[in-house]
């Protein structure tokens, strides 16, 4: 049942992975655009959430209940991508890399 009324109001998290099988292959500019890429996926999630809350306000006082959406995906997806950017950092830290800064996004 629950199963069921997850499929009805959210979508399925899509972490990403903790470690490449070619972290070792990566170069220091590599490193950076991913980590990059990740906090903008992560600003993404927030303005996802903000659209999740958005629809289930509307669905709370004008649809069903039963298409709220409940479940901890974006929850998931932040803590994976913050654990990757964690492995990235380590990365670099190993390769000497300068320390990774996001570039403020377009």
């Amino acid at each position: 049942m629950a199963v069921f009324l997850q499929a009805c109001g959210g979508r399925i998290a899509i972490p990403v992975l903790q470690y490449n099988a070619l972290d070792q292959a990566f170069t220091c500019e590599h490193l950076k655009a991913e980590f990059n890429l990740n906090k903008q996926k992560f600003t993404a999630l927030d303005a996802e959430e903000e659209q999740r809350n958005i629809g289930n306000t509307t669905q709370l006082f004008l649809g069903s209940p039963l298409l709220l959406d409940l479940t901890s995906t974006l929850d998931k997806e932040r803590a994976a991508l913050l654990t990757r950017n964690e492995q990235i950092k380590k990365l670099g830290i190993a390769k000497d890399c300068p320390p990774f800064e996001a570039t403020p996004a377009a």
